[in-house]
């Protein structure tokens, strides 16, 4: 069915590249999986156009979004055959402004990186030589990398991280979890732009896959990792905290350009 919805939208002669999107996508869907369909315009779509692919196999548009200026993106939910398809529109000059600006000190705006995740690990249906160009032109940059590590890296991601032993000694749950998220999240960011891995989401969907392509990482670190997270934030702490310190020894080593002396009070886990 998504070949056949992915033929409409080349049918209406206004697009350049379709590709199945999300965990399906990638090869790695389950039962909880949506059907996700980008669709590359070559030029601003009409309404008409995006309505006429579900239409033209029976299904039915059952939400039409307007342009969202911000992610630079016109959606639209559509069902067909019983299959409901989230479809992300955007045209391929847009697409082509963000592969050749990748380098540029602005570009760590996270809705970027996801879209050339997607580029990369996307099932092409439409445009394969196309979408092939889009992921040579992707390849990740090394000032990407330093801005994203800096970014993760920022004090203001670790304030609560910085009195984790107190949280820990007072047995301060509530405000450990949320201390312990956070971190999760930074060493995964981090570590990302370690490897030089364009952020998938937001969130870290689908991290033990992300965990799985880290070269570049603490010994063991999918593994102490993944343990940590299933015991109680009490007993997880003290081993974040030993892999954000081995993290932050491997920036300080591969990224150089990065201050990671910003950080020394949060390692050393200093209260204020």
């Amino acid at each position: 069915m998504t070949q056949q919805l992915a033929d409409q939208y080349v049918a209406t002669g206004n697009v350049s590249a379709v590709m199945l999107a999300g965990s399906l996508g990638r090869g790695r869907g389950d039962e909880f999986s949506d059907v996700e369909l980008d669709v590359y315009w070559t030029t601003p779509p009409s309404d008409d156009q995006r309505r006429t692919p579900a239409l033209a196999l029976g299904g039915e548009v059952t939400t039409l979004w307007p342009y969202d200026a911000d992610d630079a993106e016109w959606s639209e939910d559509v069902r067909v055959r019983g299959v409901d398809v989230t479809v992300s529109g955007f045209t391929t000059a847009e697409i082509g402004r963000w592969t050749t600006s990748l380098a540029a000190p602005d570009d760590l705006y996270l809705l970027r990186q996801m879209r050339m995740s997607a580029i990369h690990g996307g099932k092409p249906l439409h445009g394969k030589e196309l979408v092939a160009q889009w992921r040579t032109a992707a390849a990740y940059p090394d000032n990407l990398a330093v801005a994203t590590a800096d970014s993760f890296l920022a004090p203001s991601r670790l304030s609560r991280w910085r009195i984790w032993p107190a949280l820990v000694q007072r047995e301060d749950l509530a405000m450990l979890q949320r201390a312990c998220s956070e971190v999760t999240e930074v060493l995964l960011g981090t570590l990302c732009a370690v490897n030089r891995i364009y952020i998938e989401h937001p969130s870290f969907k689908w991290s033990r896959h992300l965990a799985s392509r880290f070269a570049l990482a603490p010994n063991d670190f999918s593994e102490r990792f993944f343990y940590a997270l299933t015991l109680g934030p009490v007993h997880s702490a003290p081993e974040l905290h030993t892999l954000l310190t081995q993290t932050v020894q491997l920036v300080a080593s591969d990224l150089p350009e990065v201050d990671t002396s910003k950080i020394e009070s949060v390692l050393k886990g200093r209260s204020r």
